[in-house]
């Protein structure tokens, strides 16, 4: 295993290799003016149990069972699709605030400890919420960063864990990972290629129905 570090202040970030190669890949194959992106507020809303099986895939296959999973309604925001007994919740992340800058082609699986559902959780679904409500990406942007500071928003009291095992995802960063802001500093740990080849066999079935779904959740290697 490959371990890269930049900051640990909260919360450890566990991501393939693949996940981080293909996001890079689709970013460059689709410019600003995209069927693919979306234009204001505008959300596409994923078929339900894809879209729960997709949020999931971003955990170890022994941890979905009892996992507590939110999916997006683009209409009214985040809502639970399944309670969980183990403290830990997924979902598919659809707006990069970071970014200020709204698209409908961000598809980030990724799952939080209990610590992370109290914090980060209640920051992705409200990003959700205030997006659909017709806040523009300035001022979505400015709020969040403001929330961090004013302290409406609590960071965890100790590092936690956020799993990103998932096949494949669709994201706004670099794998250098210097987007972002302070409050989102992280010990990035890469899974090797024995897993990599593991995680895309596993979850070839997963991999089909989203590429049939939509073109920009394909593989850039179709033979993977």
């Amino acid at each position: 295993m490959q371990t890269k570090v930049l900051t640990l202040k909260l919360v450890v970030f566990l991501a393939t290799m693949n996940a981080i190669s293909v996001l890079a890949q689709n970013a460059q194959h689709h410019p600003p003016n995209s069927s693919s992106r979306a234009t204001e507020t505008t959300i596409e809303q994923m078929p339900a149990k894809l879209e729960t099986q997709f949020a999931l895939s971003a955990l170890p296959p022994a941890m979905r069972d009892p996992t507590t999973v939110y999916v997006l309604d683009p209409n009214k925001g985040y809502q639970l699709s399944r309670q969980g007994t183990n403290g830990v919740t997924c979902l598919v992340e659809r707006t990069a605030w970071e970014q200020a800058n709204f698209r409908n082609d961000i598809y980030v699986p990724l799952c939080y400890d209990a610590k992370g559902s109290k914090t980060f959780l209640k920051v992705i679904m409200e990003v959700a919420e205030l997006r659909i409500q017709g806040m523009t990406p300035d001022a979505l942007k400015a709020e969040i960063e403001n929330r961090y500071k004013n302290k409406t928003y609590h960071l965890p009291d100790k590092p936690g864990l956020s799993y990103m095992i998932a096949p494949v995802m669709r994201t706004w960063m670099m794998p250098d990972f210097k987007e972002g802001i302070a409050e989102q500093s992280y010990m990035i740990q890469l899974i090797g290629a024995s897993e990599k080849t593991r995680i895309l066999a596993d979850e070839k079935p997963l991999l089909h129905d989203l590429c049939a779904y939509r073109d920009v959740l394909c593989l850039a290697n179709k033979e993977q």
